[in-house]
Order: structure tokens, then sequence, then C-alpha cells
């Protein structure tokens, strides 16, 4: 599985009660809190509840998109990643203002992640708890900044304190919208792509309202959230349900005149199911020394799809949790970028990239995938536009014919055929019609030649063999500079024979281990290619993710013949940041 790693661009710890005014914006751990005393109970500064919010550029990762590094269709997660820090004793402390303030780790409780809905500053706070200042200081507090508990900027506030009161209840929540009116067309008569700001008329008042309409469109469906003074809600439903309402007019930012959808082509609830929409993720910690592991998939693939803007994320316990009235306040902690170690939170992006070359290895009984690698020079180049790819005889007879090619990655190509109708020693050629690297100034067909092999299933006998690797592309013990990319070939050969490669099919695999302690790519197969009638085993290592300062290993491992043997030689390296960088 291949893994690229998104680091914060910014991040903030806000909190409500007698922090609401505060941030701690430059703090290398998030202590996320519920509890303290109720209002009816204890002072209201004593009841207070934290959430972390952090934000992703995700530029870098669009950029490896476009260039097919990372095939966007071949992404199997996104998932949100920050490690526990477990509350410090200072943290803990109990507190003695007007009553005993117990405090405690938080255990068996569940923490949310949402998406944010505005634009926000990081703030130069440190320390909400810095000798309890923000409880036994009168006058001027010593440290302010924004964004806070009530303000996303200086001149902005958030839509509710906190970003919203309830997150689960403000965004769409697993099976259901429950934020304001919704409504569900089945015609998708607006063709809406992106979220648009709506005016509305109706039976109940023929001008427009004034207030913000927010809808968009997933799928076929058109999702829309109301608002006005004009029209009051309740005015707007009744008139929408009424039997003399005939239709509802809709005017479009930028779009002149109305469009009307007839009373039968719609369906209006308050509470409006939404198949396959989850736009929030849970996680229970049953400890309380658990990692945050979130999958965060649906909120990446809106964003990138621009169904809603990337603002960055927010953490908090699940809204029950925070609600819950105890003289206690519990506290989970976790480390945020400004930390000094190797435990920065991060968005880790999965995708299954990894291909076998089966030019060497086509048979009649199974479907074999061909590639085509494209280059320029020494690097390996998309191409702008192609045909199709023929199967031809060496005569250049056609077997099979208008083939569209997949694209894997940067430069690789392939098409999957079943040679079912060839005989063993044949020879076919597959033609690439039609390549352009530059529109206008090339075109031309690339001719490759591939042989039928013997059965696969009959004539490959397997067995256990005992290997060596040469690795090289990376030295042992080199150091490395952050944003480099280096393709690292592993040739594998079969001790005491006079094969360098094995006959029968392997899987030869690797992973990466940061500090001897912390795998950040699992086993996962390197590529096998086959260039001018040789395989290649590699892999591409980029350090542009990596941590400064820290020392990796990379092993390997051979699965075959239901063994999984971890070979002796591996490779360590340490990774530094370049002057300037």
């Amino acid at each position: 599985m291949g893994v690229f790693r998104i680091y914060p661009s910014k991040s903030n710890t806000i909190a409500s009660g007698v922090y609401s005014k505060y941030n701690s914006g430059q703090n290398s751990v998030c202590d996320l809190w519920y509890g303290g005393g109720g209002t009816d109970t204890a002072p209201e500064r004593r009841n207070s509840i934290s959430r972390f919010i952090v934000k992703f550029d995700l530029n870098e990762l669009i950029e490896k998109f476009d260039l097919r590094d990372i095939n966007q269709s071949l992404v199997s997660s996104y998932r949100l990643k920050m490690t526990n820090a477990i509350p410090a004793d200072r943290i803990l402390e109990p507190e003695y203002e007007s009553d005993v303030l117990d405090k405690r780790i938080s255990a068996s409780y569940d923490l949310i992640a949402f998406p944010i809905n505005k634009d926000w500053d990081e703030g130069r706070g440190y320390d909400l708890f810095k000798e309890n200042y923000l409880v036994k200081q009168n006058g001027n507090p010593l440290i302010t900044g924004y964004s806070n508990w009530n303000s996303a900027t200086l001149a902005t506030n958030w839509d509710a304190p906190g970003v919203y009161t309830d997150p689960t209840g403000s965004t769409y929540s697993g099976e259901t919208i429950q934020s304001g009116m919704t409504i569900f067309t089945e015609l998708s008569s607006t063709n809406l792509t992106v979220p648009t700001n709506f005016n509305f008329t109706t039976s109940a008042n023929t001008s427009m309202a004034d207030g913000t309409v927010s809808a968009s469109t997933i799928g076929d469906n058109i999702y829309v959230d109301f608002s006005g003074s004009t029209v009051s809600t309740l005015d707007w439903y009744n008139s929408l349900i009424s039997t003399s309402f005939s239709g509802l007019g809709i005017s479009v930012n930028g779009y002149t005149g109305s469009t009307y959808i007839n009373t039968d082509s719609f369906i209006l609830s308050a509470d409006t199911a939404v198949p396959n929409i989850s736009f929030y993720s849970t996680q229970h910690f049953d400890l309380g020394n658990e990692n945050i592991d979130m999958d965060i998939t649906d909120i990446v693939n809106d964003w990138l799809s621009g169904g809603s803007e990337n603002n960055g994320l927010g953490v908090a316990y699940r809204r029950d949790y925070e609600l819950l009235s105890t003289d206690t306040r519990y506290i989970a902690s976790f480390f945020t970028e400004k930390t000094n170690t190797a435990f920065k939170p991060y968005i880790e992006v999965n995708y299954n990239q990894s291909f076998q070359d089966d030019r060497l290895q086509v048979t009649n009984n199974r479907t074999s995938r061909l590639f085509l690698y494209t280059y320029s020079g020494n690097n390996a180049v998309n191409y702008f536009s192609a045909g199709t790819v023929e199967i031809q005889t060496l005569a250049g007879a056609p077997v099979m014919t208008g083939i569209t090619p997949t694209q894997m990655e940067n430069g690789v190509y392939y098409i999957d055929v079943l040679m079912n109708s060839a005989i063993r020693g044949q020879q076919y050629k597959d033609v690439w019609k039609g390549i352009t690297f530059v529109p206008g100034v090339d075109q031309q067909d690339i001719t490759q030649i591939f042989t039928i092999k013997d059965n696969y299933y009959l004539n490959n006998v397997p067995q256990v063999n005992d290997y060596s690797i040469s690795v090289y592309g990376v030295g042992n013990n080199s150091i490395l500079s952050i944003g480099e990319t280096h393709k690292v070939f592993v040739d594998l050969r079969v001790n005491y024979s006079s094969r360098n490669q094995p006959s029968t099919a392997y899987d030869l695999k690797y992973r990466m281990v940061m500090n001897n302690q912390v795998e950040v790519i699992p086993w996962t197969s390197v590529n096998q290619a086959v260039i001018n009638k040789c395989k290649q085993n590699y892999f591409v290592l980029e350090t542009g993710w990596l941590l400064h300062n820290q020392t990796y290993n990379i092993e390997f491992r051979i699965d075959e013949f239901g063994t999984k043997r971890v070979m002796p030689d591996s490779i360590v390296f340490k990774v530094i940041r370049p002057d300037g960088f």
C-alpha cells in the first residue's frame, strides 16, 4: 500500500467559559476536555469544553494527482492521525478557587472530527493553563488572539461559539441532514454542481426572501437550508405543503428568471435521508491512551471535488459527552504539529498503486496485464493523447482491436488481455497507436512483443527458494534531504543457482520504519516492471513528506509458497532539512 502524509499548516485549541477569548495556537499539545461543574452547581467559569481545529494544505497532493505520481482513482482512504500525549501532571492539578475542581484522564469516550465552514487564523497564544492565570488573575489577560471560542478572525465570528454549537447536527451526519429545512428534488432541474445561494418566492410571500438560502447537489439531489426574515421558515414550509401552492420559485445568483419545480416533483422533510454521505467521523476510546485514527475519506473527497471549501477540521468530544453534568473535568491530550518530536498529526493518504508486469509470463489460460513505459530522456513522462491498443501477430494481422489503455502512474500505462486462443511459443505484438507527447509535433505507434508461455497453473511448480538481494538507488547509511525523489531498485537472486531471477511468481515487499519503532509504510509490494525484456523490481522513495532529523529503516520480505520471510538486508538513512528549506 502506498502512503503519503500531509502535515498541518496551522492549528489551535479553543475552549468555552473563562477561556473563550484566549488562544493556544502555538502549543505543542492539544488538551481536549469536558465537565467541571454545571452553571447551577458551580461558578460559570468552571464549566468548560474545548475543541481542536487544524488545517491541512492539500495543494501538494493535488499536484501529485495532476502529475499522476499518485493515481487519485487508486486512493483507498484518507485518515486523520494524532498521537496521544497523555495529559501532563500540571494539567491534572486540582483547582481550589471556590470548590475543588477535580481533573481526570478521559476514558471510555468518543471523539468526532468535522469540517470547518470558514477560514480562521491560528493565533500566537501558547498555554490556556499557564500558571492557572486565566482563573486567578484579575484585570487584563496576559495573552489573547484569534481564533478563539467566539471568533475565527479579528473581523469574523464563528456561526456559533466553538464553530458550531453541535458539530454533528450542523454537518451532514451519517444518514440524515438535521440542520434547517431540507428539500430533496427527484429531478436535477437546476443543474447545480456547486453550493449556490438562492432567493425564494412562495405563495406565502411573492417577493424575494432577503435571507440566505444555501443549496448544493449530491448526485441528482438538491439539498437546501433556508433562513430569512421576509418569509419565515414556518410560512415557507406551510406554503410549500399547501394544496394551492403551484411551484417553488428559485432565483439563482447570476441567473435571470426563475425555475419552477412542481409540487409533485419534490419531497419536503426536516430530516431527509442522504445515503452514503458521512461528513463527520467518530472514534471510540476505551482506555483513553489510544491514538486518533479516524477515516475522513468523505470529508477530503468533498474538498477535492469542490463540494465544499477546505477550511480544516475540528476535533471534539461527541456532543452528548460535552453536555454531561459532572464536577470532574475529563481531559485527553494529543500532540500538535508544534511538537519537537516525531509525533506530529497528519492526514495519511493510502493508495494501492503497486503493479506487476506480466509480459514475461503471458499464458493462454489467465488474463495478463501488459505495460507501456513512456520516458523523455531518463524521466518518466505522461503522453498527451493516445489511440487504442491492438494485439497483432508478428505478420501484422489483428487479433484484438480497440483496447483502451489505463494509466497506472506517471509514465506507466497498461492493458489487460486474455490470449485464450493462442498456442504456447507463439509471439504477438501489442501496438499502442497514436501516442502523442507534443500536440502537432509528434505522433507515433509504439510496438512491443510478448511470447505465450506454458500453462500458468500446471507448469509453475511452487517452491521455496533461498534468496539474496542487491539494493541500489539509495545507499545504506545515507543522509538524504527533504524534497528528494529516489527510485530504489531491488535485484532478487536465487542462491546456489545459475538463475538470476526466480522462475516462479513471487511477491517481494518492503516497509519503512521510523526510529525503529513507528511503521511509516506497511508491507507493500514493490513494482515488477519489464523493460527491454528484463524484470526490474523497484519502488519510489519521496522524502518530501518525511520528518526532519529522523532515522528511517527500509526492510524487505519475500512472500512465496505460503511463507513470509524477512530478508537480512535493509537500508538505513537519515533525513535532514536543507539550508533555506
